[in-house]
């Protein structure tokens, strides 16, 4: 479980996937809480924090999930729903990927999150956090820039499965260089962006078969799936991802928890 101290299926067919994707992406009506993009790397502390103290009844920015079942498209229904009731706390049992607990933020509500899965548990540290981003750009860069390509576990285990040759090894070295990075928050911060840019370059978004045929055989010509993002390096899709989270994270009053029970089985 999360360390409160820590927050400061079958393969569906290509038209339906189309259509998943093109709700998926489609715009939420939505923007930094209060209507306005907040780049930290240019302005003081203060004034970000400024800027992010009143948030708006119809400016919630929620990062795109890629994950089936995600309540990321029920937003405007969920905070309709939740604005019936009279109620100051909220508990997210299964947190999964804290779109509910972010939509609980954005009401004002004292969250607590909770979530077995570790991979859970490293998106609501990246995204739940009551502060600004903590890694900037330039860390960021740096970070990319500096990992050595290896042949490690993803390597060895998975050969022509899910990524090519050359993404298992830039993988394996990715994970070598984050295991360097002490700061949890930043860890994290680098993890969720890492985890963003595997799903993009999957087909499907999903890792339940060998499929990596899908790419390697697709006619680019064609309108099957996202070729051009399956293409995509790596780092630029995790760029892409550490936006979502710097646009996601504001200042709330009450910071956002986490159950401290622990599954022992």
């Amino acid at each position: 479980m999360l360390d409160p101290l820590q927050l400061e299926t079958n393969q569906p067919s290509a038209t339906a996937q189309e259509d998943w994707c093109s709700q998926e992406n489609r715009s939420l009506k939505i923007d930094s809480p209060a209507g306005k993009k907040i780049n930290t790397s240019q302005v003081v502390m203060a004034e970000a924090l400024e800027a992010v103290l009143t948030p708006t009844r119809d400016k919630v920015y929620l990062p795109q999930t890629r994950y089936y079942g995600s309540k990321r498209r029920l937003t405007e229904w969920l905070l309709d729903e939740f604005e019936k009731y009279d109620f100051k706390t909220a508990l997210d049992v299964f947190g999964g990927t804290s779109t509910v607990s972010l939509v609980l933020k954005h009401l004002n509500k004292k969250v607590t999150y909770n979530d077995i899965l570790e991979s859970n548990r490293t998106i609501a540290l990246a995204l739940l956090s009551n502060k600004p981003c903590s890694i900037t750009n330039t860390e960021f860069d740096q970070f990319v820039s500096n990992v050595v390509p290896e042949r490690g576990f993803i390597s060895k285990n998975y050969e022509g499965i899910y990524y090519t040759d050359d993404e298992n090894k830039w993988l394996d070295g990715a994970l070598r260089a984050l295991s360097g990075i002490e700061d949890s928050i930043k860890k994290s911060e680098i993890l969720y962006c890492l985890m963003q840019a595997c799903l993009q370059k999957r087909p499907f978004n999903l890792f339940h078969r060998k499929n990596l045929y899908i790419r390697e055989n697709n006619n680019k010509d064609t309108k099957f799936g996202n070729w051009a993002t399956w293409e995509k390096p790596f780092s630029v899709l995790m760029s892409r991802a550490l936006g979502e989270i710097q646009k996601t994270r504001w200042v709330s009053e009450y910071p956002p928890a986490a159950a401290k029970t622990e599954c022992n089985t």
